[in-house]
């Protein structure tokens, strides 16, 4: 059995942001009071052990990027391909989803955190040169990758097999730096050395808290399903913490793109989202949430703006999330935080 991790030219309508009738969304804020989202496709789902998983394992604000979909456990192998546990999707266009099976969060644990270490490979650049996945700068180095990628040991495709890609090596260093409790699959290598997990650390910036995982081979969390507690966010910097900001971007085909942005005091939210260009006369769908509650959803048609507005914002977190219908979009967002008289 092993982890896949599907790259943007590989990505195909079926196997992207597929839905059933009983899909429903839940956000849980993870303990600095960034949200995760879940796209939950099967019943009795522990949602809340689930993000406890993710909330102990070393992350940043890209935790509120990426969209983890839970599907029964028989349909993983139609998703993610024969022999796969989990995957992950993603595109330098926009969008990241994480698909995982319906299971007791002790036991989806291997899967969920080797395949956020795909999501947080693709959110910290490293080598401009690498067509895929890659690792971080410090780990890269710590792990010898130079060496290796050189003598024909590894490569960044999967042409030696998944357990010599780098990707797949740097999802294990991760996972074992989270979840020490589970087997690191990459045998041939050996599992990380602390200096290496000290380097993964240290290419995050710190992160979250240092993980608190279970009884050593025992396959379990500690404690298993425990909700996050919500703690006051880290004061945010960047220019998503403004109280103006702008953004451009494109949307695959059925493709999701979360904007993410602080409001550190009772505010009036106010976006205008662009269609610049897209077929079909509504192309994309443009949902207002903050603090976990979706404020307003609006279908934006193409070379008209489409106002949409939170008041009286208490400080927590919005997110502005496009979801592009059948075609690509290329979009502007416009973002204003305002007083409230």
């Amino acid at each position: 059995m092993r982890f896949t991790t599907v790259f943007a030219a590989a990505l195909t309508a079926s196997a992207a942001l597929a839905t059933t009738a009983a899909a429903a969304e839940q956000v849980v804020n993870d303990s600095r009071g960034r949200p995760i989202t879940f796209d939950v496709q099967a019943a009795g789902v522990d949602v809340n052990g689930y993000a406890a998983i993710l909330d102990r394992s070393l992350h940043g604000n890209e935790i509120s990027d990426v969209v983890v979909r839970v599907i029964p456990e028989n349909q993983i192998a139609r998703e993610c391909g024969s022999g796969a546990l989990a995957c992950y999707q993603w595109s330098n266009r926009g969008g990241a989803l994480i698909t995982v099976p319906s299971m007791p969060p002790a036991q989806v644990t291997s899967p969920l955190v080797h395949e956020y270490g795909h999501h947080v490979d693709a959110t910290y650049a490293h080598l401009d040169s690498a067509r895929g996945l890659d690792g971080t700068a410090r780990w890269w180095s710590a792990r010898g990758m130079a060496a290796l990628l050189s003598s024909g040991q590894v490569a960044f495709s999967y042409g030696l097999g998944w357990p010599r890609s780098v990707a797949e090596i740097f999802a294990e260093d991760y996972k074992n730096l989270n979840a020490s409790e589970t087997r690191h699959q990459i045998t041939w290598l050996g599992a990380p050395t602390q200096p290496v997990l000290d380097a993964i650390r240290a290419d995050l910036g710190g992160g979250a808290p240092a993980p608190n995982p279970g009884r050593s081979g025992s396959g379990e969390t500690k404690p298993p399903g425990t909700r996050p507690t919500t703690k006051p966010p880290a004061p945010p910097t960047g220019k998503r913490a403004k109280s103006r900001f702008r953004e451009r971007g494109r949307i695959a085909a059925r493709k999701r793109k979360s904007i993410p942005f602080p409001v550190q005091s009772v505010r009036r939210v106010r976006a205008v989202v662009r269609v610049t260009k897209g077929n079909g006369r509504r192309p994309l769908k443009a949902a207002l949430r903050c603090n976990a509650k979706t404020v307003t959803t609006k279908r934006v048609r193409r070379g008209k703006p489409t106002l949409l507005i939170a008041r009286r914002v208490t400080p927590g977190q919005c997110t502005l999330r496009l979801t592009a219908k059948r075609s690509p979009v290329s979009y502007g967002v416009s973002i204003k935080k305002s007083r409230t008289p």
